[in-house]
């Protein structure tokens, strides 16, 4: 099969990582996979020796249109699939009269309540791009691929689809990339980071977006600290809208000597070992990809109970979750598996048993191939 992947840019948050760990095993499983991205990139190596990644010539949308159509034309692709915005835009009115499906990833909530109440963006404006999106969705999607039930439920709302028109493909991670979890790999991790053996660490990752709300998790600190005195925060991201509210928290709440402040980070796959907890306190998610990484190396999950990773993080199983925009919530809930060493272990066993079945990058990837294999196969003359 030959498989024509569009996104803005491979490097970045859970889908730049998707695409790029699925567009390399699916080379190696013998398809012919290219990636075109609409930014350059530092190193357009970055999917795999074999996938082929070009940035798409032109910045207005229609260079992008006409650009994109003759990579189509020549490239001839089975399947065009792209994630994004700009990219999914640009992917439906390149594909339309070439007889290419096209699949358009929805990989996140941005229309919900809670992705609206973190944007800066004016009402208006949102409304607007959502219209656009339902609009080009109807004319120039073949199917869409959501990365998880609640994803799937919340844009079949906000963009007026059809449900039957969704595939759930959910998002996978290669074991071969993240290792596995030791407790010398944990305490090399914890000695490289400067943070005692006897520390109870929470850890949060992602940039400093306004919507992950990690000022919630600096502020639950001092109620954590009184149930362990030797309580760090590591936030392993880039500075972003969010950064202001995070360290107005750290000082407001006295906590600037426990929270370690990571920048973008290469090795979270170390940070996840170095943890206790994963913290999730966005308004808005999808899969959380951060989250099945942290099952695979036995890292239990705290997250918001937000409609977006609804069918893959379940509360009291292989996770916990709580109510957004509560630091106290939040607090009670990372005490609970620092008191009950019983539900830690459920949660951890539930967690690597899902990544397992679920959520191993081979197992995802044959979902995946079936889903394209189902497309309708169109008219590559064209």
């Amino acid at each position: 099969m030959r498989i024509l992947y569009v996104i803005d840019s491979l490097v970045g948050g859970g889908a730049e990582v998707s695409t790029r760990t699925m567009a390399g095993e699916l080379a190696r499983r013998g398809h012919t996979v290219k990636v075109i991205v609409l930014r350059a990139l530092d190193d357009l190596g970055i999917a795999g020796p074999d996938v082929v990644v070009e940035v798409l010539s032109g910045r207005r949308f229609g260079q992008r249109v006409r650009g994109l159509r003759a990579e189509i034309r020549h490239f001839k692709p089975d399947v065009v699939h792209s994630a994004l915005y700009a990219s999914n835009q640009v992917s439906r009115f390149a594909a339309l009269g070439t007889g290419v499906p096209v699949v358009s990833s929805l990989v996140s909530t941005p229309y919900s309540a809670g992705a609206r109440s973190a944007s800066r963006v004016p009402r208006w404006k949102v409304e607007l791009v959502r219209g656009w999106d339902v609009l080009t969705g109807w004319v120039g999607v073949t199917r869409f691929h959501a990365v998880s039930e609640g994803v799937a439920a919340a844009n079949a709302r906000a963009l007026c689809i059809r449900r039957r028109k969704i595939e759930v493909v959910e998002r996978g991670r290669s074991r071969d990339v993240l290792g596995s979890y030791s407790d010398a790999r944990r305490q090399q991790a914890r000695e490289a980071l400067g943070i005692p053996p006897e520390a109870y660490v929470l850890l949060c990752v992602g940039r400093q977006e306004a919507l992950k709300r990690y000022e919630d998790v600096v502020r639950c600190l001092p109620e954590i600290r009184g149930r362990h005195s030797q309580v760090r925060l590591l936030l392993a991201g880039r500075r972003g809208s969010g950064t202001d509210a995070i360290e107005r928290a750290m000082s407001e709440r006295g906590v600037e000597d426990q929270v370690y402040l990571l920048g973008e980070r290469g090795d979270v796959p170390d940070l996840l070992c170095a943890a206790d907890v994963l913290a999730i306190s966005s308004v808005a998610e999808g899969t959380a990809g951060v989250a099945l990484e942290a099952m695979a190396l036995h890292c239990p999950v705290v997250c918001t109970d937000v409609e977006g990773v609804r069918g893959v993080l379940e509360d009291g199983r292989n996770c916990l979750l709580v109510p957004v925009a509560s630091p106290t919530d939040l607090a009670a809930a990372v005490m609970r598996l620092v008191a009950d060493g019983d539900l830690r272990d459920a949660i951890v066993t539930a967690g690597a048993s899902d990544f397992a079945e679920r959520f191993d990058l081979r197992a995802a990837t044959r979902r995946t191939e079936e889903f394209y294999a189902q497309l309708p196969a169109g008219d590559r003359r064209k």
